[in-house]
């Protein structure tokens, strides 16, 4: 990786995948981008089941497309291995503030004077190291350790960016982030914990066994298996709304819906989307092309559901029970003589059937799982404030998406797996739990519609909203002053009235703390 590349942060959002704008989910923002999308299809929260007589076509190609956004909010609020990752994130914005609190006067002085000289202050090169030689104090160069540890960690873990760990252990790194997890609004007490066996502590916390038994075989990415589960979801979807049409309509929309995809997904072009299906599909049992594609998305979850304690304690597995990527190839490897269960009602499995099928597997690979662990889902007893402590405020929200998505996984296990096959199976009775839950849940909380304008979904009021944009735009603002030397970058955020205002409080927020003029 070039120099060049790492001078914009790879932490921030950007078209590292997607060249195209709208349709996408951004994961340090939690917002999913509808623009893309028509009018009726923003606003759709399957409360609505009116468009099925008279609607335009396209729209319900369109909702098949929301859904693969939506479920890449339900993989990050609804698996274990998500909840980490935003975890994670957070942490990055904590060690962020942490920089900027512990700097004297005269290392802001010094941070300042970088950027004026269009010098990122955090600008790493291809080694991870520092770049520049600003005089930081060892407790800052440390925290800025930390930060990058972070913001590498998820790179590697999502896309397997190793050119971005430096000399740094991937053990430590995992138990760095485990540990700063586990401290929540504390991060101090992870930084200033004792330094004699600071790095042999930390490692312990991490996988079990060296990062070079570390190996995989299909040359995947959790992205490839995020994005296929996304893509078969999709097309699911699709088929489901097809059977609902009438046989008429239902030849046009299939003509329709398949040309889409076609031109869409079925080009080598797009193999982030495609890779992890390829793969899958030659070990795959083939009698039953629906049990093909449920199969699929049942392995996908399960890949992201590791078990991740949140108690302190060390993550007390290897590599290839933590990392989705070798959970997937083992899980894959597991169907070779496998006979899966065909048994249908109304042409679709049963809903006990991905709790059952679910147990042979993880049995039949010999890994663990953790979907109904509950982990990184303790919510704060008392109320956080989105602008004094926006990491916090982050924190309550993603656990209290984590605790609601998992009694509705409690009721429904398709949910995260498939979330169209449990609205087929009792649409009414999910949308009348979902009801009862305060806080986010199923639809993606946050949406960004036409003209950036910003939307909470139902699951969440506006008070709640408001304060979340806050608190996100916050985070942002820190580490985009850290990472860039020009304007603040607020990709993935609403431009609408209440999103520029939540921006203008943001870069208050860093002139009131911290004296900077951003």
């Amino acid at each position: 990786m070039s120099d060049r590349l790492l001078k914009t942060d790879p932490f921030e959002p950007g078209s590292r995948h997607e060249k195209v704008q709208g349709a996408r989910f951004w994961p340090d923002t939690l917002f999913v981008d509808l623009s893309a999308y028509p009018d009726e299809v923003q606003s759709y929260d399957h409360h609505e089941l009116t468009f099925w007589d008279d609607c335009d076509l396209g729209i319900l190609v369109a909702m098949a497309a929301r859904m693969h956004e939506q479920l890449h909010w339900l993989q990050t609020a609804g698996t274990t291995f998500g909840r980490f990752l935003a975890t994670n994130r957070v942490t990055t914005g904590d060690l962020a503030d942490a920089i900027l609190t512990t700097a004297t006067p005269r290392e802001l002085d010094m941070l300042i004077g970088a950027r004026r000289r269009s010098i990122p202050p955090a600008l790493r090169d291809s080694t991870g190291r520092l770049s520049h030689e600003i005089g930081y104090s060892p407790t800052l160069q440390s925290l800025f350790d930390h930060w990058w540890s972070t913001v590498a960690l998820e790179h590697y873990l999502v896309d397997s960016g190793a050119e971005l760990l430096g000399p740094i252990d991937p053990r430590f790194m995992v138990g760095l982030s485990l540990r700063y997890a586990v401290a929540g609004s504390r991060p101090i007490d992870v930084f200033n914990a004792p330094d004699e066996g600071f790095m042999e502590t930390t490692r312990a916390f991490g996988p079990r066994d060296s990062s070079r038994a570390f190996r995989t075989t299909s040359g995947l990415t959790v992205r490839n298996i995020e994005e296929t589960a996304a893509l078969v979801l999709q097309l699911i979807t699709k088929a489901s709304l097809a059977e609902m049409l009438t046989d008429e309509r239902q030849a046009k929309y299939a003509e329709r819906a398949s040309l889409w995809s076609l031109e869409r997904f079925l080009d080598d072009r797009q193999s982030l989307y495609t890779k992890a299906l390829m793969f899958y599909a030659k070990q795959a049992p083939l009698s039953d092309p629906h049990r093909f594609f449920e199969l699929l998305l049942l392995l996908c979850d399960i890949s992201l559901n590791p078990r991740i304690p949140d108690d302190g304690s060390p993550l007390g597995a290897e590599w290839n029970d933590f990392h989705p990527v070798c959970r997937f190839e083992r899980l894959v490897a597991a169907l070779e003589g496998f006979t899966p269960d065909v048994r249908k009602i109304d042409g679709r499995p049963p809903l006990k059937w991905w709790e059952e099928e679910r147990h042979r597997l993880v049995q039949r690979a010999g890994i663990s799982d953790g979907a109904t662990d509950r982990a990184f889902c303790s919510i704060p007893q008392t109320a956080q404030d989105a602008l004094a402590a926006p990491s916090d405020h982050i924190r309550a929200f993603l656990a209290k998406a984590g605790v609601n998505l998992g009694i509705l996984r409690d009721h429904y296990p398709s949910v995260v797996a498939s979330p169209i096959h449990t609205l087929l199976h009792d649409t009414e009775g999910m949308v009348a739990l979902t009801d009862t839950f305060e806080g986010p849940n199923f639809d993606p909380p946050l949406n960004i519609r036409s003209f950036g304008d910003g939307e909470p979904s139902p699951s969440i009021d506006t008070q709640t909203y408001v304060h979340t944009l806050v608190a996100l735009t916050s985070r942002r603002a820190t580490h985009s002053w850290l990472v860039r030397a020009g304007p603040l970058n607020f990709l993935g955020l609403p431009t609408d009235t209440i999103g520029l205002r939540a921006q203008q409080v943001a870069i208050e927020r860093l002139s009131g703390l911290y004296g900077i003029e951003a």
